[in-house]
């Protein structure tokens, strides 16, 4: 099924649309493909199972791009391929990038699934622009998502592709709609205080439980998993919240990011300088993550270091780490949503202010 955006691809998620893109290029075996260093673990799991290498850079916590210098001196004979991922609800500005990319004859793959504004179509220079509508993005659909595949046999091959796989249950897809549901109702503040104490009562992480109910895949193979065709069901609700969808909400949500960030030290900000930031999530970089957590919680705001399942890769030691680099194992998610009151907003502000 086509939709507005031009070579547009309906995939089970972006998983599942990375791994049709990489099979379409068929890149040479050992080639090097560079990306973010903080990724989905999924993302670097495909890179490997296709024989590829994938190549870290560092991430500026303030502008969540890779630097340019990092980047040309990281493309070499090997190199076939870019990631560019946009973290955390930010659009960052790839233009420069993707222009030496183009000069190098690299493909150019963007990664959109955490910065959906319903009008950003990925930059010009990009081959493949990946969006998500999984369980907790900004425009759910409960899962799948959108690719846009410039060119046109590349598309061609890769819906050809896709409709050689199995069509999702749509069990599988009412079992979701449940779980959504369920979701929702915890979501009401004394049911989420009652079940957050239970679950610590019952001696388990409330953060692991709680992202177990919204990950797009279970533990498994991976590849078994993700290797399917998006249901009818799945793709007409896709198609019914691309039509929809309104900015209303991402806009109040994105005025109060900036107003939380805008208020706190440039030691602990993370994106920004993003001139464009639909703040999916608010992460700070905290000296001492844990004890922010603690506190915050105690007075509570529910603030996480789980709230992605976000990894990195990176085998360089903490003593080289530079003073821009945004530091993984600090990172501190705030609670934001469009309904935050001024005052708590304010608490939450002067509360990190006193304990950073």
């Amino acid at each position: 099924m086509q939709f507005a955006w031009p070579n547009s691809l309906c995939c089970l998620s972006v998983r599942s649309g990375f791994d049709l893109v990489l099979k379409t290029l068929k890149l040479p075996a050992e080639s090097e493909v560079l990306i973010a260093d903080i990724n989905i673990p999924g993302m670097f799991e495909i890179i490997k199972a296709h024989k590829l290498v994938a190549i870290p850079l560092a991430v500026n916590k303030h502008n969540l791009s890779i630097s340019s210098e990092s980047f040309k001196a990281s493309i070499n004979t090997s190199t076939r391929a870019v990631i560019f991922t946009h973290l955390f609800g930010s659009i960052s500005e790839i233009s420069s990038l993707a222009e030496i990319a183009k000069q190098k004859g690299l493909f150019i793959i963007e990664d959109c699934a955490q910065a959906f504004t319903g009008s950003y179509q990925g930059n010009k220079l990009s081959d493949v622009v990946m969006f998500s509508f999984g369980m907790i993005k900004t425009n759910t659909a409960l899962g799948g998502a959108i690719l846009i595949i410039k060119d046109q046999q590349h598309y061609k091959e890769a819906l050809s592709l896709q409709n050689s796989y199995p069509i999702q249950k749509r069990k599988i897809f009412i079992k979701k709609l449940l779980v959504a549901l369920v979701i929702k109702i915890l979501c009401t503040k004394f049911l989420y205080s009652a079940f957050y104490k239970l679950i610590k009562i019952g001696g388990k992480d409330p953060d692991e439980v709680l992202s177990s109910f919204t990950r797009g895949f279970p533990k498994g193979d991976l590849f078994k998993r993700i290797r399917i065709k998006p249901s009818l069901p799945l793709i007409l609700l896709i198609k019914r919240k691309i039509k929809n969808f309104r900015t209303e909400s991402i806009d109040l949500r994105s005025g109060y990011g900036s107003e939380i960030l805008n208020n706190l030290p440039d030691q602990v900000k993370v994106g920004n300088t993003n001139l464009q930031h639909t703040f999916w999530v608010l992460p700070i970089n905290a000296p001492y993550p844990e004890k922010l957590i603690k506190t915050l919680r105690l007075k509570g705001f529910d603030a996480t270091s789980k709230a992605s399942s976000l990894v990195k890769l990176s085998n360089k030691p903490t003593t080289d780490i530079h003073s821009d680099e945004l530091q993984f194992e600090k990172l501190v998610y705030l609670p934001m949503y469009p309904a935050m009151k001024t005052k708590d907003r304010l608490r939450l502000i002067e509360l990190i202010n006193s304990n950073i």
